[in-house]
C-alpha cells in the first residue's frame, strides 16, 4: 500500500483498532488517513473522534489526542509535545482542539460536511427502517370515511411519521419535518404514501388541474392523479353504504332540498332538477321529556284537528312583546360591546360580557348532543326527482327509503319518519299525501311521513320581507338599505336584487348598517360629536353600561319613539327606528338557532307574521298560522318536542354553535353546483350523484387538512378589512345626515317616493282598456308591524290591542317614559 508519512507512523502505530467509515464499512485509522489530503484527513479524524465518543474510549483523552489528532497549526503541535502522552490536561487538549477547528477558515466547512454526511446516513437508515411502518401506508382502493377522518387528524400524522423515523424526526422541530420525511419515504417506496396521498386529495378536491397534480407527483410530494380518482371512488362507495348502516339502527331524519342546475348541450341548454338529501341519526331520548309518539296510529287522531284555531293565537301578546323588548336590549348591548371604539380596553369588559350572557333566555334550550356522540350525519347523494312538485317530492321519498336506504315497505311504515325541507317542499309533501288518501296500503297513503319545515328558511324569507320593507330604492332616504348599499359599496358585489336574493350579501349589509346605527345612537347618548370620540369613553361599572344601553335602545328602537318622530314629520329618523326594531326580530331568530331554543321561535312568530303581512308576503304569513296550527293542535303529546328537536344540529357540542338542518342542505346544494360547474358541459346524473355523495366529505377533509398544516380559517374569527371600512363609512354617513338625531319640531324631513302616488292615475292607450297604476304611499315610511297586524285582523280592534301591548311591554322593561 506504500509507505505512510512519518508523523502518522509515530502517532498511529499503537492505534490498530477498527473504526467504521460513513458507509458503515470497518476500517482502521491508518486506512482512514492514508493517502488523503489534509482536509480529508481532518474530516475523517473528526468522524473517528465522534465514533469513539459514541462507542467508548478505552483510553485517556491525552492518549486519544496524541494518537489521532494532527493539525497544520505548529503552535498546537508544540503544546501537545510539551504536555506529553501522559499529561492529565485532557480538558486543555479538548478546548485547544475545538478553538483551533473553529478558528480555521478551511476547517469549518469540513466539520459541516461531516455533520451533513452523518445526517444523510441517519436518514438513509431511517428510510429503510420506515418501510416496515404500516401507519404511513394508505391503500387508496379501500379507503373508508372513518379511516379518512382518522388519518386527517394532525396528531395521527405527526405521531405516525415520528414512529416511522424517530431519529430523523429529532433533527427538526417544525411541520417541515413531516413534508421532508414523507418526500424521502415516498421516493424510497410508493407504498409509504400517507402524506402524499392526503396532499393529492387536497389538490384534487380543490379542482387543481391534472398537470399540476402530475408535477407534484413527479416531485414526490403527492400521489398521482389516477390515485386520487381511486380514492374518490372508494370514498363514494363507502359514503353510499354508511346511511344504510345507520338506518338499520332505527330512527333517523331525512333532510332534503331541491337543486336546479343548468346543463349546457350542443343543441341548446336545459335544466337538471334533482333533490339532494342527507340522513341524520335521531337525537338521543331524554328520560325527562315526554316519550316520542313513534307509531303512525298515535298521530292519526290529531291530523284533522286545529280547525277551530283562533286568530288571537298568532297575534302578539304581552309576553311576546316583552320578549322582543328584552331581545332588543340584548342585541344592543352585544353590538355596543363588540363595535364601540376602545371597548376592548374597558376594565369592566369581562363583567359586562357575563351580564349580557345572563340576558339571554335559557328556558327551552335543547340538550347538547355533539355530532359523533349520539348523532351522525351522512350524505344520501342526489335523488333523480324534483321536490318542487308534489309528485316529485313523493317520488323522492320513495327512492330515498326503498333504494338508498334499502328498507322494505313493512319496515318503513312501522314508525313515523321525519322529513325536513323548506316551506315549499313541506307543502308539496303534504299535497302529495292528500292525493293518496284513497290508496289501499298504509305505505302508499304515507301516513308514516312526518313533513317538517326547516327553521333556517324562516330567516331567509324574513330577510326577503325586510328587504321589501326597508330597501326603498325609489326614495331619497338616508336610513334605507338602498342608501347604505350605495354608500358602502366596498366589497358589496353589486346591488341587492330582491327577485333573486343573495342571502349572505344582504345579511352582511343589514348587519353592518344595524351596527353603525347602534353605535351612532350610542354616541348621541354619551354626548360625543363623532364616533371616534367614543374611544376615550369608558363605563365605570356594569350598571352604568346597562343604563346607557337601555336609554340608547329606548330612543333608537322602540315603537313609541318611532311614532313620535313620524308624527313630528321626521320620516328619516322614524324609518331608522322602525328598521332597527324589525331587524331585531331577524337577528334574534338567528341567535336562537345557534342556541337551539325552539321556545324563543314561538315568541317571535307573531312578529314575523306581522312583518310578512306588511311586506306583502302573504304565503309566508299564512305559513306562520299553519305552523302554529300544526305544532300546537295536530301533534300528539310529545310530538311537538320531538318535531322541534329535528330543527337543530350541533356538531361541536358547544353551546352557541348550533345550526339549522335546512341551512346545511342549502350549503350542500351550493357545493354540488360548484363541483359540477368545474366539469365539462352535458354532465351526467351519475356524475352529479358522485359529486353529491362527496361534497360534504371533501369540505370536511379540506378543513382538517388546513388545520393540520396550520393554515388559518379565513371565514372565522375575524372581520374583513372591507367590512370595517363599510362600517366606518356608514357611521360617518349617519353623523353627516343626522339620521338618528332628534330634530326640532319646526324641522320636517319628509320622504316622498318617486313612484306615482295616486291610485286614480289612468293610463289610456289607443284601443286598450283603461289600466290603473299601482297605488303608492306619499311617504314610504310607516309602522310595519302595525300595518301587518291591521292586515291580519282586518279591523282596528287588533291594531289597538297590539298598540296597548307594545306600549305596556316597553314601559315594563324600559320605564314609564318610554
Amino acid at each position: 500500500m506504500g509507505r505512510q508519512p512519518a508523523h502518522l507512523r509515530v502517532h498511529l502505530a499503537p492505534m490498530d483498532f477498527r473504526f467504521r467509515d460513513i458507509y458503515g464499512k470497518p476500517v482502521t485509522v491508518s486506512q482512514l488517513t492514508y493517502q488523503r489530503s489534509p482536509e480529508e484527513q481532518l474530516e475523517l479524524k473528526v468522524a473517528a473522534f465522534f465514533d469513539l465518543l459514541k462507542n467508548g474510549l478505552g483510553m485517556s483523552l491525552a492518549q486519544l489526542f496524541s494518537a489521532i489528532l494532527n493539525t497544520a497549526d505548529a503552535g498546537y503541535r508544540r503544546k501537545v509535545g510539551e504536555w506529553g502522552a501522559g499529561s492529565t490536561k485532557g480538558v486543555g487538549h479538548l478546548d485547544l482542539m475545538l478553538s483551533g477547528l473553529a478558528r480555521g477558515k478551511k476547517q469549518r466547512p469540513v466539520i459541516d460536511a461531516v455533520v451533513m454526511r452523518r445526517a444523510r446516513g441517519v436518514l438513509e437508515r431511517e428510510v429503510r427502517k420506515a418501510g416496515e411502518c404500516e401507519r404511513i401506508k394508505v391503500v387508496l382502493k379501500r379507503v373508508t370515511l372513518s379511516e379518512m377522518e382518522t388519518i386527517l387528524d394532525r396528531e395521527f400524522i405527526i405521531s405516525a411519521y415520528k414512529e416511522a423515523a424517530p431519529q430523523a424526526w429529532d433533527l427538526f422541530f417544525t411541520m417541515a419535518t413531516t413534508v421532508a420525511l414523507s418526500t424521502l419515504l415516498f421516493n424510497y417506496s410508493p407504498a409509504l404514501n400517507l402524506h402524499p396521498a392526503l396532499f393529492a386529495h387536497n389538490l384534487h378536491s380543490n379542482n387543481a388541474g391534472r398537470r399540476s397534480q402530475y408535477t407534484a407527483s413527479k416531485l414526490s410530494i403527492a400521489t398521482s392523479y389516477t390515485s386520487s380518482l381511486r380514492w374518490k371512488a372508494s370514498l363514494a362507495k363507502d359514503a353510499a353504504e354508511r346511511p344504510k348502516q345507520l338506518a338499520r339502527l332505527g330512527g333517523g331524519i331525512i333532510v332534503a332540498d331541491n337543486c336546479n342546475m343548468a346543463n349546457n348541450k350542443e343543441e341548446g341548454s336545459n335544466q337538471i332538477n334533482f333533490t339532494n338529501a342527507i340522513f341524520v341519526s335521531q337525537r338521543p331520548i331524554n328520560p325527562t321529556h315526554p316519550p316520542r309518539p313513534l307509531l303512525p296510529s298515535q298521530w292519526e287522531p290529531y291530523a284533522s284537528k286545529g280547525e277551530d284555531m283562533k286568530l288571537e293565537e298568532v297575534l302578539p301578546t304581552s309576553s311576546s312583546n316583552i320578549y322582543l323588548t328584552k331581545a332588543g336590549l340584548r342585541e344592543y348591548a352585544t353590538r355596543i360591546l363588540d363595535k364601540c371604539p376602545g371597548s376592548e380596553k374597558w376594565k369592566v369588559r369581562d363583567e359586562i360580557e357575563k351580564a349580557i350572557e345572563k340576558m339571554r333566555p335559557t328556558a327551552g334550550e335543547l340538550d347538547l348532543v355533539p355530532g359523533g356522540q349520539g348523532r351522525t350525519t351522512t350524505t344520501l347523494g342526489a335523488v333523480n326527482a324534483d321536490e318542487a312538485t308534489a309528485d316529485g317530492a313523493i317520488a323522492g321519498v320513495e327512492i330515498i327509503y326503498e333504494k338508498r336506504l334499502e328498507m322494505t315497505q313493512e319496515q318503513i311504515e312501522k314508525e313515523m319518519r321525519p322529513h325536513v325541507s323548506d316551506l315549499g317542499g313541506q307543502a308539496n309533501l303534504e299535497s302529495g299525501k292528500n292525493d293518496r288518501t284513497d290508496e289501499s296500503s298504509t305505505f302508499q297513503r304515507f301516513k308514516w311521513l312526518l313533513a317538517l319545515p326547516g327553521i333556517w328558511h324562516w330567516g331567509y324569507n324574513l330577510l326577503h320581507a325586510l328587504g321589501l320593507l326597508h330597501l326603498h330604492p325609489d326614495a331619497n332616504n338616508p336610513a334605507s338599505l338602498a342608501h347604505a348599499q350605495s354608500k358602502a359599496s366596498v366589497g358589496a358585489g353589486g346591488k341587492i336584487d330582491l327577485e333573486h336574493l343573495d342571502y349572505h350579501k344582504t345579511l352582511r349589509l343589514s348587519q353592518v348598517l344595524f351596527n353603525a346605527t347602534v353605535i351612532d345612537q350610542f354616541r348621541l347618548e354619551v354626548g360625543k360629536n363623532t364616533v371616534e370620540e367614543l374611544d376615550g369613553w369608558e363605563p365605570e361599572s356594569v350598571a352604568e353600561f346597562i343604563e346607557k344601553v337601555r336609554q340608547t335602545y329606548r330612543k333608537g328602537a322602540t315603537t313609541v319613539r318611532a311614532d313620535e318622530a313620524l308624527n313630528n314629520g321626521d320620516d328619516i329618523r322614524a324609518h331608522a327606528i322602525y328598521r332597527q326594531r324589525d331587524f331585531i326580530v331577524l337577528f334574534d331568530l338567528l341567535d336562537l338557532v345557534h342556541y337551539e331554543n325552539p321556545e324563543r321561535f314561538w315568541n317571535l312568530l307573531p312578529h314575523m307574521q306581522s312583518l310578512f303581512r306588511a311586506a306583502g308576503c302573504r304565503n309566508y304569513a299564512i305559513e306562520c298560522i299553519q305552523i302554529r296550527r300544526r305544532y300546537y293542535h295536530q301533534m300528539p303529546p310529545g310530538g311537538k318536542e320531538w318535531a322541534e328537536s329535528c330543527w337543530f344540529y350541533n356538531e361541536s357540542g358547544i353551546r352557541g354553535k348550533g345550526r339549522a338542518f335546512d341551512h346545511i342542505i342549502e350549503e350542500h346544494n351550493g357545493g354540488v353546483k360548484e363541483g359540477a360547474g368545474q366539469l365539462a358541459s352535458n354532465i351526467s346524473f351519475e356524475k352529479i350523484q358522485e359529486i353529491s355523495l362527496l361534497t360534504r366529505i371533501i369540505k370536511k377533509s379540506n378543513k382538517l387538512f388546513s388545520l393540520y398544516v396550520g393554515a388559518p380559517d379565513s371565514s372565522r374569527g375575524h372581520t374583513s378589512p372591507q367590512e370595517k371600512k363599510r362600517f366606518k363609512i356608514l357611521c360617518d354617513d349617519a353623523v353627516s345626515n343626522f339620521t338618528n338625531t332628534i330634530q326640532p319640531l319646526t324641522t320636517r324631513r319628509q320622504i316622498v317616493s318617486t313612484k306615482p302616488t295616486t291610485s286614480s292615475s289612468i293610463v289610456q292607450g289607443k284601443g286598450k282598456k283603461p289600466k290603473k297604476k299601482k297605488a303608492w304611499r306619499e311617504s314610504p315610511v310607516f309602522d310595519t308591524m302595525a300595518d301587518g297586524l291591521r292586515l291580519t285582523g282586518s279591523g282596528g280592534g287588533f291594531h289597538r290591542a297590539r298598540e296597548l301591548a307594545r306600549r305596556n311591554a316597553d314601559s315594563s322593561i324600559l320605564g314609564d317614559d318610554s
